[in-house]
């Protein structure tokens, strides 16, 4: 028994480290815990955008919250907050999914009474051959105390912010670590496949129109937000036979929300000064996408004069 006993302990082991290393570093904050003097967002949010984001709003639920991929995560809440004076939570993923957006605001109207919903809806999102996810595996780490400390997840992101720790140096980086130049190419490269495979959405239409409904019902302020994308990968939509789509797509965009689109070709969009990728815009139009959305609407804004085609 005595030895049976011991080798039970030692199979333990392992597993009882990893608990208490897990429960200390707690990288994506699930306990109210003390800091630990590095900053944990900067090592677990790009390890796991759905896990950080979703337990942080089960804590600090706001009413008004953004959606979408990595171009609305690049959307500073503090440049809204400051523009407006209104807080927002950024419920946004990088690599998201529109399917992971829909499957997002459920799970936030059932923890807070939403006021404002605002979607980032890029073509390429609006894809039904774009629709895997894994919030809902997300979303049951978090209602399991016992999974979230046990999973892959947060142990792999324990190691990292030790590691961070101890070399003072983040071990996760999202910046490519190639020229601008190649990485323009390389992702010019992968639109071409993605746009290969489209295949228009009939049940992200019926996803969103629901949504509206609801929104209409419940009195919740309904935006999409259609960003700016460089002239390259706008020319990909064309060379793809996809002009039909594109317009179906936006036409239908337009019925069921507040629409600001910026994805279109004009100088802003032809300059890749404002652009990190053919994707994703620089932060001075960040800037100006939340002064035209959130902010006083100047006149003077060339990305407002761009979206109203003067």
């Amino acid at each position: 028994m005595r030895k049976f006993i011991l080798r039970l302990l030692i199979f333990l082991i392992p597993f009882i480290m990893i608990l208490v290393i897990n429960i200390v570093i707690d990288p994506f904050e699930y306990l109210n815990g003390p800091g630990l003097g590095f900053d944990k967002k900067a090592v677990s949010l790009p390890l796991d955008y759905r896990l950080y984001r979703l337990n942080l709003y089960r804590k600090h639920p706001l009413p008004s919250i953004l959606l979408g991929d990595s171009r609305m995560a690049a959307i500073s809440t503090v440049e809204i907050e400051r523009v407006s004076g209104r807080d927002f939570y950024n419920f946004a993923y990088g690599g998201g999914t529109l399917e992971e957006a829909l499957i997002t605001i459920d799970y936030a109207a059932g923890i807070c009474k939403l006021k404002e919903i605002v979607i980032g809806i890029p073509f390429n999102l609006f894809d039904a051959s774009n629709s895997r996810e894994s919030v809902t595996q997300s979303i049951k780490i978090i209602k399991n105390p016992p999974s979230y400390f046990f999973s892959y997840k947060t142990s792999r992101a324990s190691l990292y912010c030790c590691m961070y720790i101890l070399t003072g140096k983040n071990p996760v980086s999202e910046n490519p670590k190639i020229s601008k130049k190649d990485f323009w190419i390389r992702q010019l490269k992968a639109s071409d496949a993605t746009y290969s495979n489209y295949s228009y959405p009939h049940d992200y239409e019926t996803k969103l129109f629901t949504l509206s409904q609801w929104c209409k019902k419940n009195n919740v302020d309904f935006k999409v937000i259609i960003p700016p994308t460089h002239a390259d990968l706008q020319n990909q939509v064309k060379q793809h036979n996809l002009e039909n789509e594109y317009v179906k797509y936006k036409q239908f965009i337009s019925s069921i929300a507040t629409v600001y689109d910026y994805d279109k070709l004009t100088s802003i969009t032809a300059d890749s000064v404002n652009f990190k990728d053919p994707y994703h815009f620089s932060d001075r139009i960040m800037k100006m996408i939340v002064d035209d959305v959130w902010g006083n609407q100047s006149e003077e804004n060339q990305l407002k004069r761009h979206r109203l085609g003067n």
